[in-house]
Order: C-alpha cells, then sequence, then structure tokens
C-alpha cells in the first residue's frame, strides 16, 4: 500500500483492491479514483502528476486526478518504491 500527502492536505492512498483513492480531509469518502492496480505512488509536477508502481518492474506516470496514463516506465528489475521531486516536470 502507498500513501503521499497533497499540498491541499488531500490524503491519497494505493488500495490494491480498488486503486489510488484520494481523501479530502476529514472526508471517510474518497472525492476520486484512479482505478489501477497499484503499489507504491509518489505525486509530483505540483500535484498535478502521480508516479504508481503498477507491477513488479513497471512505474505509470498518470494525470492527477483525473488519471490518464501519460508515461511508463520499464526496465526495472523490482520497483518497490517510488519517490519524486514534488516540482519534478518533463
Amino acid at each position: 500500500m502507498g500513501l503521499d500527502l497533497a499540498a491541499s492536505g488531500d490524503v491519497v492512498v494505493c488500495d490494491s483492491a480498488v486503486g489510488v483513492e484520494t481523501y479530502r480531509p476529514g472526508h471517510t469518502r474518497p472525492s476520486s479514483t484512479i482505478e489501477v492496480a497499484c503499489g507504491d505512488i509518489s505525486l509530483a509536477e505540483h500535484d498535478t502528476l502521480i508516479y504508481v508502481v503498477t507491477g513488479g518492474s513497471v512505474v505509470t506516470r498518470y494525470t492527477y486526478p483525473g488519471g490518464a496514463p501519460s508515461q511508463t516506465l520499464t526496465g526495472f528489475e523490482m520497483a518497490a518504491a517510488v519517490a519524486v521531486d514534488k516540482s519534478i516536470s518533463d
């Protein structure tokens, strides 16, 4: 399960059974869900992109919170954790 905090205070959680869910402070139901099998997650580009471990050796970048895939990174022996600079851009 992955977890990240958005600058807005939203809690972003990877629930492998559901996908990437965003919870606003004080809420118990997600405000958005990206339906994708996931492991670890990391927000980037001022919380407009999210990197998601989508397989043992694959990291996929999605727009956030929309969930459109925008890049796939492969070739890792085992992608078990993701960390990126919050201000990273192309």
